[in-house]
């Protein structure tokens, strides 16, 4: 199970006061201790924030309830990892040391960059398996995200226009007062999409002295938590290659030796970590696909056409014959 830091939390009383509802009762209702939510010790599991967030949304009629709760709130949500996000020296590095160590925070959500086609994303996905049937939550981090960048870089525009995987949740209009740049729906990825260049660009308060400073208390705390071997746990193994796959569907590349060379490993090894958990990549693939699809068509209006592309599918027929052994009729006949 992910835990997540009771800093996530900050500004929550204050938002749902201001909208007429019970805080007490909302935290109980998701099993988060209200006693203890100042305490910078307190951990409680993510999945139990997601569920907060969309049981506040919908008994305080409130769309956009994770996006509001995210602009109350800083960088100093992050807590320790905060300090790499002013210290960095530039975007690039900023983003991709808070993606190393972001486990701190929670190790329920992931941050990379990704490079579509020449254009950098800032990816973020909630790592439960059941992630994308949590909107509120992943509206949450993706806003926490866009508001760090934009304290961070103060007036130097970094994001060009915001993604989301899900369809809205809300009206066009609200989605424009929460943000000063385009949000667009039913993406392969949610995250901020960069501008050229971002990632070169100078942080205003960077230091370096400080930035060596907390890598090195990180990778001291990480040397503490985890194994000395680097190898990825066989347990984990199945759940770090659907990740990989997940990230390479929209694009394309689902080849075996594409996903060992994103593991560092030769393929005949992927074939024999896969055969203890009880799958090959072939099965391992299609099952990742089959959820893909699930969560896509019971999470946003988008074509068929659009879905079979962001599994990776180059064929139309291919996808409609993989839908039918999936679900027993083809996408013109799934009930929506």
């Amino acid at each position: 199970m992910n835990f997540v830091r009771s800093s996530c939390l900050s500004g929550f009383p204050e938002l749902v006061a201001e909208l007429g509802g019970n805080t007490e009762y909302l935290l109980a209702s998701c099993d988060i201790d209200i006693s203890q939510i100042d305490s910078e010790e307190y951990l409680f599991p993510y999945r139990s924030f997601c569920e907060l967030l969309e049981l506040s949304a919908e008994r305080l009629n409130c769309r956009d309830f994770g996006i509001r709760l995210a602009k109350r709130q800083d960088h100093n949500i992050l807590g320790p990892v905060a300090f790499i996000v002013m210290s960095a020296e530039t975007v690039g590095q900023a983003i991709e040391t808070v993606s190393r160590y972001l486990h701190h925070f929670t190790p329920a959500i992931s941050l990379s960059i990704e490079d579509l086609f020449g254009v950098n994303l800032a990816s973020m996905e909630i790592r439960d398996r059941q992630g994308d049937q949590f909107p509120q939550a992943t509206e949450h981090m993706v806003a926490a995200c866009y508001n760090i960048i934009k304290l961070m870089m103060g007036s130097d525009k970094v994001v060009e226009r915001i993604w989301f995987r899900h369809s809205a949740l809300s009206k066009a209009s609200i989605y424009k007062a929460d943000f000063d740049v385009p949000v667009e729906f039913n993406k392969g990825f949610s995250g901020s999409v960069l501008v050229p260049g971002a990632l070169d660009k100078k942080i205003p308060s960077s230091n370096n002295e400080l930035y060596k400073l907390v890598v090195d208390y990180f990778r001291f705390r990480s040397d503490e938590e985890m194994p000395a071997h680097t190898e990825i746990e066989e347990e984990e193994f199945g759940s770090v290659v659907k990740r990989i796959i997940k990230k390479l569907m929209p694009t394309g590349g689902l080849c075996r030796r594409v996903v060992a060379e994103q593991l560092n490993i030769h393929e005949r090894s992927l074939h024999r970590r896969l055969k203890p958990l009880g799958y090959t990549y072939e099965s391992l693939l299609d099952e990742v696909r089959r959820r893909e699809v699930e969560l896509l068509l019971n999470n946003s209006d988008m074509p068929m056409s659009q879905v079979a592309g962001l599994l990776g599918y180059s064929e139309q027929s291919s996808f409609n014959r993989a839908f039918k052994r999936w679900f027993g009729v083809p996408p013109s006949q799934y009930p929506k």
